[in-house]
């Protein structure tokens, strides 16, 4: 899973996105999906979802000769012309799309992969937390045929996931021992891990929180899970970092995840506020835009 970095700066307020600067501004807004409007502050301001012209304060040695879109493979588009005909670019790119389409069953597994006896039969017996979860972009860039592939045999249930050997863990890096709050983890002195929300876009077979993630999960998330959690960081000021996992926190609606980033840095000895996502890797390049400008309109990037 990989991190991206909100780093707020004392004395100047200033945040800084690790997002790559090719990903924001070379997109064509044509292909954004649309936005929900106005998100709310937690003071009960709003603000708009377009971003500001301070909010990139970059200069270039270059005038850019164009703007232009994010391609797509050609084996992306044999993919998707095949298993969802009538699918457009534009559809390809949006991350609502992806996650609506999602693989979710044998059935859909069937449709995409040829299935091994092991697979086949693993998928038909699941009936616990980690579902399986797959968009259709991930599932563009798996072997159709090998059940080795590496990238497949980490996503598709297999046989051995039902075998529990001796001294395995439903929790093996021992997370629940140092919650202290539900869904906040605080085990070194000035960083936590905050856990919210149980979903993710693509589900690993390997994932360490197998438990609490998917419908069945044992943890159910939400606001008020959120300010008790909150309500430790105000009162803990040795907490200086902040990294927000799950789940998978880029897949919160934009106002949800808006309003947790705003409370998060309105608690001044807070200094650095990290997201672990795979969505950076699950969704095509032209879906990470979103949260580019998500970021830079909420002043969070």
């Amino acid at each position: 899973m990989k991190n991206t970095s909100l780093t707020s700066r004392p004395g100047n307020g200033l945040a800084r996105s690790e997002i790559p600067l090719a990903d924001l501004i070379h997109v064509s807004e044509k292909e954004e999906p649309p936005s929900s409007g106005f998100q709310a502050c937690s003071n009960g301001q709003t603000i708009s979802p377009s971003l500001p012209s301070t909010s990139l304060n970059f200069q270039f040695p270059f005038k850019p000769k164009k703007v232009y879109s994010f391609p797509i493979s050609p084996s992306s588009k044999i993919f998707y012309t095949n298993f969802w005909p009538g699918t457009s670019a534009e559809q390809w790119n949006d991350w609502q799309w992806q996650l609506k389409n999602r693989i979710r069953s044998l059935k859909d597994l069937e449709r995409i992969f040829e299935l091994s006896e092991d697979e086949r039969e693993a998928a038909s017996q699941h009936r616990d937390s980690l579902p399986v979860g797959i968009t259709p972009y991930y599932a563009s860039l798996m072997s159709r045929t090998d059940s080795q592939d590496p990238l497949r045999r980490a996503h598709v249930q297999v046989g051995q996931e039902f075998i529990r050997s001796y001294g395995e863990d439903d929790d093996p890096l021992g997370e629940d021992g140092s919650t202290v709050v539900e869904g906040l983890v605080h085990r070194y002195p000035d960083r936590v891990l905050f856990l919210s929300t149980g979903f993710c876009s693509t589900y690993c077979r390997y994932c360490t929180r197998s438990r609490m993630v998917g419908s069945t999960g044992k943890y159910r998330f939400g606001t008020e899970r959120w300010n008790a959690a909150l309500n430790y960081l105000r009162s803990h000021k040795e907490v200086r970092d902040v990294l927000l996992s799950g789940g998978d926190p880029l897949t919160l609606p934009d106002d949800r995840l808006d309003w947790l980033l705003t409370q998060l840095r309105s608690i001044k000895h807070i200094e650095f506020v990290r997201i672990g996502t795979k969505c950076r890797s699950s969704y095509p390049r032209g879906s990470l835009r979103i949260w580019s400008r998500s970021f830079g309109s909420t002043n969070h990037g």
